[in-house]
């Protein structure tokens, strides 16, 4: 599984808005992220449609963390850019294996369906306020 740059570039997003804890413009925060301005509000405009973030409109506006920082997950972060995590095919919900026969499941499937919960859990349970506090976390 690998996380696309869109994804990596929201997570860094969310986080420098939640060290920086105050309005922003979209402007400063691509430049602070090194991300590009019209890529950077394509990502905001996701994670605003999402409810982690929220625009203040005029002169002094940008954008800001609509939830604490130890609201915010990895997780919630990750799904808004890529949707729902699927290590495989196979852990998907109403997903049929062709490998699977009435009378056997497929080998790969338990593992499968295992390993994901697993990430979504380490996803779900690390908030961007761990991060905050300890840069070095491994995930």
């Amino acid at each position: 599984m690998r996380l696309t740059n869109e994804t990596d570039y929201a997570l860094r997003i969310t986080g420098e808005l939640a060290a920086i804890g105050a309005v922003i413009s979209a402007k400063e925060l691509a430049e602070r992220t090194d991300v590009t301005l019209r890529f950077a509000l394509k990502i905001l405009h996701k994670l605003s449609q999402a409810g982690i973030v929220d625009a203040k409109k005029g002169a002094q506006g940008g954008y800001y963390l609509k939830k604490s920082p130890s609201e915010i997950s990895l997780g919630e972060v990750v799904e808004t850019i890529e949707g729902p995590i699927h290590v495989s095919n196979c852990s998907q919900p109403d997903y049929l294996c062709p490998r699977a026969s009435a009378e056997e499941a497929c080998r790969f499937h338990h593992y499968f369906c295992d390993l994901n919960s697993r990430i979504r859990r380490e996803l779900y349970e690390t908030h961007l306020s761990d991060l905050m506090r300890d840069p070095a976390k491994t995930l």
